[in-house]
């Protein structure tokens, strides 16, 4: 009776740490099959182009809700030019129609990166009126765009966001952008816009049960341990607010336009540090230029660029040493 007593609790035992570190063993499987998905899958996003003369409404449904507008440039093909710029003009209206505030937001941008030694298969990269007999140019390894539209006319640009909160307007119930300028080799500025919902306390673990694996991994990027070792508080500042995709008011076609942009997931270019170029920062007198320094003390160089061309009256460079 001694060994079958001992046997019982042997497959308690067995069953009880299968139990306990199944979990575990099933998301590390998991991980290791997330990374061999294949790069060249994309996403597509819908995005709103603005037209020069042409504004995108949004209503303003609740003053504490923060807007966020991702913004990106399509590039003409053969541009030369690491930077380019272009500048949004945005309002606040009233229940009128009167303009409480504006203000322009001067955008710095650069192409997207490519991925070195990979093979392109975009649409972008067919050309759908040639043959389709491969021969051995057209399978020779190609730079990959992480970034890139449905046409070869242009290829969007890595994303500006800018972040706008109707609380410092209290009495706007609308808020309005439009393109006021661009560089030559900008084909179009587009526009992905987003608002901040705040996600009830007790639906927050209902909402991180029913993620998928790939989304509870997008939350948790920003942690340094994987989606099945955080906190319960960290789970709660992670999913307590939420981004929404809206559109603005109008009619399809008569007041906005809609375009697609793809985005390959889980890419990240392998290019030495020295090549990517910071972005460029606004400053005014009403406009403060913050930026983070990765060191307590050395020498810095800050490059200046002055709005208006014709009578610049900043310097091209000012080193200061902390």
């Amino acid at each position: 009776m001694r060994w079958l007593t001992q046997f019982i609790i042997l497959i308690i035992l067995i069953t009880g740490l299968y139990i306990w570190f199944s979990p575990l063993i099933r998301d590390l499987w998991l991980q290791s099959k997330l990374s061999e998905i294949d790069p060249q899958q994309a996403r597509a996003s819908s995005f709103f182009p603005l037209k020069k003369g042409q504004w995108l409404n949004f209503d303003i449904a609740n003053q504490s809700r923060l807007f966020r507008f991702y913004f990106h440039a399509g590039i003409l093909d053969g541009n030369t030019s690491p930077t380019l710029s272009y500048q949004i003009n945005y309002q606040w209206l009233d229940s009128n129609g009167e303009i409480l505030a504006e203000q322009d937001y001067h955008i710095n941008t650069r192409p997207s990166p490519f991925l070195p030694e990979l093979l392109d298969s975009s649409p972008n990269a067919i050309n759908s009126g040639a043959n389709s007999n491969l021969n051995e140019d057209s399978i020779k390894p190609k730079p990959l765009a992480t970034r890139f539209y449905n046409h070869d006319r242009s290829a969007p640009s890595v994303d500006q966001a800018l972040y706008l909160s109707p609380i410092e307007q209290p009495l706007a119930s609308k808020l309005r952008v439009r393109i006021k300028t661009q560089d030559a080799n900008i084909d179009q500025v587009g526009l992905r816009p987003y608002i901040q919902h705040q996600r009830d306390p007790k639906n927050i673990e209902v909402a991180w049960q029913r993620m998928s694996r790939t989304q509870r991994e997008a939350v948790t990027s920003g942690s340094i341990y994987p989606s099945f070792l955080i906190s319960d508080y960290e789970r709660l500042n992670l999913l307590s607010a939420y981004w929404r995709p809206i559109g603005p008011v109008g009619v399809l076609d008569k007041d906005y336009q809609i375009e697609t942009l793809y985005i390959r997931e889980n890419t990240a270019p392998a290019l030495p540090f020295q090549t990517i170029v910071p972005d460029g920062l606004f400053a005014s007198p009403n406009h403060w230029l913050t930026f983070k320094l990765p060191a307590a003390s050395g020498k810095y160089q800050v490059r200046w660029k002055s709005i208006n061309r014709k009578n610049s009256l900043i310097p091209k460079t000012m080193s200061t040493e902390l």
